[in-house]
């Protein structure tokens, strides 16, 4: 998978969320970044971490692994702008 379906994927799954009146979460740690869609039935979460070279994209949906993807040279901001990107495409506006 590239980067490009990764992105269609998880604009989807907020699409979703959105008819639903769910909003992702985000939660911030040091190195790394969840974002969660807590949908009752089927939860998806995005996780971003760091490495020495880039960041991965994991994801996983009613906690069982789907997609991973590495963005080589990305720092942790950058795969998260990717992923701002995707709410402000389904919801109009950033979630900050």
């Amino acid at each position: 998978m590239d980067l490009r379906n990764l992105f269609d994927q998880i604009v989807n799954r907020m699409e979703r969320a959105k008819e639903k009146e769910i909003r992702p979460e985000i939660t911030p740690s040091p190195g790394e970044c969840t974002i969660t869609i807590p949908e009752k039935e089927s939860p998806y979460s995005i996780t971003l971490k760091k490495y020495d070279h880039g960041v991965t994209v994991n994801t996983q949906l009613a906690g069982k692994p789907q997609h991973q993807l590495l963005m080589p040279g990305a720092s942790l901001q950058d795969a998260l702008r990717v992923i701002q990107a995707a709410i402000i495409i389904v919801y109009g506006k950033s979630l900050h």
